[in-house]
């Protein structure tokens, strides 16, 4: 048998460049939260790669945004550092084209902590008109941070993820693979309910409401039609109940079937979900209630 190898690979950057997306793009399953709005992973999330003799096990960490004062944002951040330290490979993700000062201290902290591989994934690169401009960039980030893997993609093609799988395949360092060969995730079902389930509370609810919600799993039922799955949505003030709810409660009744729709496509079977809010006043200020809620690792 042909000796293996293995990387554990966390994906850090800063909020909204699009580490989520990646890594369901080189899982093939929509396993991470994707939302247009920033700091939508609150909690790591693992997805695995194998092919061949080689696994490849990805972690999206929580974007790093430097400076919020709310609790749950400053765990979050607290958590995205640690990850630097527990993996083989980092894979930075940023934006083509674009510099903002979260990306500036993203460099800090991974000079600081001196991964042994370092490898850049240059993501958005289909925004970028003209393909010229990419090169004194792509030529700044090899002088600048000398990556193992300097990769420009765009994570929303399937083709391009494929490929940075084939390059960070052969960064891999020998070693017994973590998982066995058919597993997507070491994730539990009810962790990844909450987030399909909060991915869509963030596309359907505007500015800073989606950060004031949590979600926790009930119950799991197999039944002979479908998985059931019972979640509570907990909102943390009174006066987001009627938004939450929309007009005769419509928003919550898309919310549960967008759930419903992702949740079938992962498993691959019927699921139905209901929903159910509840209220528990300043729980994104009170770091205990935090991790009690799962909000946060």
């Amino acid at each position: 048998m042909s000796e293996q190898h293995c990387a554990r690979i966390a994906l850090v950057g800063r909020p909204n460049v699009g580490k989520s997306t990646l890594l369901n793009a080189c899982v093939g399953a929509g396993l991470a939260a994707v939302s247009q709005k920033a700091q939508t992973t609150r909690q790591q999330v693992i997805g695995v790669w194998t092919e061949g003799t080689t696994q490849l096990v990805f972690v999206d960490t929580p974007g790093q945004a430097p400076g919020e004062q709310q609790t749950l944002n400053r765990l979050l951040d607290r958590n995205a550092v640690a990850a630097l330290s527990e993996v083989d490979i980092v894979l930075w993700v940023r934006e083509a084209g674009v510099e903002r000062p979260a990306d500036r201290t993203v460099a800090e902290r991974i000079q600081q902590r001196q991964p042994g591989c370092l490898a850049i994934a240059l993501n958005k690169v289909d925004r970028v008109r003209d393909k010229a401009k990419l090169m004194p960039e792509l030529h700044r980030l090899q002088q600048d941070y000398k990556p193992a893997l300097l990769y420009p993609l765009s994570g929303r093609r399937p083709q391009d993820a494929a490929r940075l799988c084939a390059e960070l395949v052969k960064l891999a360092p020998a070693g017994d693979w973590h998982y066995p060969e058919d597993t997507l995730t070491p994730q539990r079902g009810e962790f990844l309910a909450a987030e399909k389930i909060r991915e869509q509370l963030f596309a359907r609810l505007h500015q800073e409401l989606p950060y004031r919600l949590a979600v926790t799993i009930d119950s799991m039922d197999e039944e002979p039609a479908a998985l059931v799955v019972h979640a509570t949505v907990w909102l943390d003030r009174a006066s987001h109940k009627p938004i939450v709810l929309g007009r005769g409660g419509g928003n919550l009744k898309q919310v549960r079937e967008a759930a419903e729709a992702g949740l079938t496509a992962l498993w691959q079977r019927p699921v139905r979900c209901h929903l159910w809010l509840k209220l528990r006043e300043g729980w994104a200020e009170d770091q205990a209630v935090i991790r009690t809620l799962g909000a946060s690792d």
